[in-house]
């Protein structure tokens, strides 16, 4: 089996999550949103970055609790018109995640620029508002610190346990 590294992979314990994601909301709550629909979902950060939340190629259908799963954002500017496993696709959300998305464009949406903008994560994706890109591009840094400080995981730890 060759020559490569072997990790040692951790998730968290059942017990851990309740207090992991109510630290993370504590600490990022323009970051929640994300992080809580990627747990629900289990869809990667370049299937959620591009989602939108209104107008023409909107993928969150309000009115049926449904996500339209249909581009995908990795690097650059590009946004593909497709998903990387090349599906479009619908995901029924739960109530809670309708709840936590509606609260997100409610309390998080707060610039003009963010309002304005069609997209449901514009602080992760918006080249509107450069300097919170880089920093908040890595949702797992953000995790990172909230479970450290939930006392649920050591901060250098988390790379293996998300």
């Amino acid at each position: 089996m060759g020559g490569g590294i072997v990790r040692e992979t951790t998730a968290l314990l059942p017990e851990e999550v309740g207090p992991f994601v109510a630290k993370f909301r504590d600490l990022y709550p323009q970051h929640f949103a994300m992080l809580y629909l990627g747990l629900v979902t289990g869809l990667r950060p370049s299937t959620l970055r591009p989602l939108r939340r209104r107008g023409a190629e909107c993928d969150v259908v309000w009115e049926q609790g449904r996500l339209l799963v249909r581009r995908s954002h990795s690097l650059g500017d590009e946004v593909m018109k497709t998903t990387k496993q090349k599906r479009r696709y619908a995901i029924e959300l739960p109530t809670e995640a309708m709840d936590v998305l509606r609260w997100h464009v409610a309390t998080q949406l707060k610039t003009p620029e963010q309002e304005d903008s069609d997209l449901l994560f514009t602080e992760l994706y918006s080249h509107l508002i450069p300097e919170h890109l880089a920093e908040a591009r890595n949702v797992v840094s953000f995790a990172a610190e909230a479970a450290s400080a939930a006392g649920t995981v050591r901060r250098e730890g988390l790379g293996n346990r998300l």
